[in-house]
């Protein structure tokens, strides 16, 4: 299996998940899920991390490289990976944050921001030249709220200038936040465009938590009392 597709209909198969039935999971069209099978569409970083949610048993570094921790990825170096995640910890120590590897290549850790908690996980993708930062919230967003709280969303993305992408995970009803950062030939990321990119996902969702209150809970204003959008601030 040399690409992600391959692996993605692997995990199909082997968990008796019909092509309609894991599309819908996934939150995408069937012909996109069978274009991504057939490796004529490459998936979102966004659809890689709900498989692998579908699917914990299934690690993201099988997923994405066909390897299992502590083995070459598609040409690449242990010290290539490596490097690349010693300097996001050297980066994480700098801001006072302790984070546990997860995986390999995976950093997860907890926040509390200023009105809400969040989860992060850090993803160290060498083999794409990318660090993905991945925050999480611990809310559910009941399905008949959904479409308000995307018209917020879409708000969020058209009038505030923020690296960071929002949506809502529909196999859990989290919202969740995402900002995907580009590594240079050396396989390293300058220490302030990281440091940005987890201050936009964490913050894309805090400053607008009261506003999230309002739509999940509009008859209790003791929840919405916490909370103003507010501009982003640097957190570290």
């Amino acid at each position: 299996m040399q690409t992600i597709g391959e692996r993605i209909k692997f995990i199909r198969l082997q968990e008796n998940v019909t092509m309609a039935k894991m599309a819908s999971k996934l939150q995408t069209y069937h012909a996109d899920l069978l274009m991504i099978e057939n490796g004529t569409q490459k998936p979102s970083v966004e659809l890689i991390i709900k498989v692998h949610d579908l699917f914990p048993h299934y690690s993201i570094n099988w997923i994405l490289y066909g390897m299992e921790e502590g083995k070459n990825m598609n040409g690449l170096t242990g010290k290539d990976a490596s490097s690349l995640v010693k300097q996001i910890e050297k980066y994480l120590n700098q801001l006072n944050i302790k984070a546990e590897l997860e995986e390999a290549n995976i950093f997860g850790f907890d926040i509390n921001m200023e009105n809400t908690m969040m989860s992060v996980r850090i993803i160290c993708d060498v083999h794409e030249k990318r660090v993905m930062i991945f925050g999480e919230a611990p809310f559910n967003i009941p399905q008949n709220q959904t479409g308000e709280v995307l018209k917020l969303l879409n708000h969020i993305h058209q009038h505030e200038y923020n690296t960071a992408h929002c949506f809502i995970n529909m196999e859990n009803g989290h919202l969740m936040s995402q900002v995907v950062l580009n590594i240079d030939s050396s396989n390293s990321i300058d220490y302030d465009v990281f440091r940005y990119g987890l201050c936009d996902v964490c913050y894309i969702i805090d400053n607008y938590y009261k506003g999230i209150m309002e739509i999940l809970y509009p008859a209790d204003p003791v929840r919405v009392a916490i909370g103003t959008p507010k501009k982003n601030k640097i957190l570290w």
